[in-house]
């Protein structure tokens, strides 16, 4: 016989610290704006995503923990700040036409 049970997780909360305006999202749900002190989350291994109008979109994974706070600080400097996709070369030059 198969049951269904339902576990209540205890609650962590995080801190999350970037650029005023910004959309946090937590597991795919909005939860407000940029700064947020104390949201209560349940434990676990959580998504958090920053999007902001002039920055664009910051993902980070965090682990809360019961009782506890955790500081998120996703990096909003914008395209190409430390945590923007790097600068990579193109795969191939174009090649030269004959007689360049």
């Amino acid at each position: 016989r198969v049951e269904d049970h339902n576990v209540k997780l205890p609650l962590g909360r995080l801190n999350i610290d970037a650029r005023a305006g910004a959309e946090v999202w937590i597991e795919g749900e909005r939860v407000g704006e940029a700064p947020m002190q104390d949201v209560r989350v349940p434990i676990g291994t959580r998504e958090v995503i920053v999007k902001h109008p002039s920055f664009g979109e910051r993902r980070e994974y965090v682990e809360v923990l019961a009782d506890r706070t955790v500081q998120v600080q996703p990096n909003t400097n914008g395209p190409g700040g430390p945590s923007g996709a790097p600068k990579l070369l193109p795969l191939s030059r174009p090649r030269a036409k004959a007689g360049e």
